[in-house]
């Protein structure tokens, strides 16, 4: 865990530097609102884990502690979110319906064919 925490202070404090160094204006104001929502999730994330470091919980459910579980289903329910922001922003198909609206980025459509 010490890693994971050192890894990412590193990393938000580099941003420090780079902000410095790119010319074009506040580094955050040009990353795309994906980046955006993956940094915000990364960090409640963290939150949470660091909750479990300092809360300790000594039971177990079916061998994992609760703040396990809420970091696995977090990261689970992150996926998903940034999944669906991507499909809402794109207008990409839903997974189980086979319509597709609007072009692939080859600039060709979407859609399935029989089982292919």
């Amino acid at each position: 865990m010490g890693n994971l925490f050192g890894s990412n202070a590193f990393n938000m404090a580099a941003f420090l530097f780079t902000d410095l160094a790119y010319a074009g204006g506040p580094l955050l104001g040009a990353i795309d609102s994906t980046h955006a929502l993956t940094a915000l999730w990364g960090i409640l994330m963290m939150n949470v884990g660091l909750m479990g470091i300092v809360y300790r919980v000594e039971k177990r459910y079916w061998l994992i502690e609760p703040d396990s579980l809420v970091m696995i289903l977090g990261y689970l329910l992150g996926l998903w979110l940034l999944f669906r922001w991507e499909q809402e922003r794109s207008g990409t198909v839903r997974l189980g319906g086979g319509e597709c609206q609007g072009p692939s980025r080859h600039g060709r459509s979407r859609r399935r064919r029989g089982g292919r």
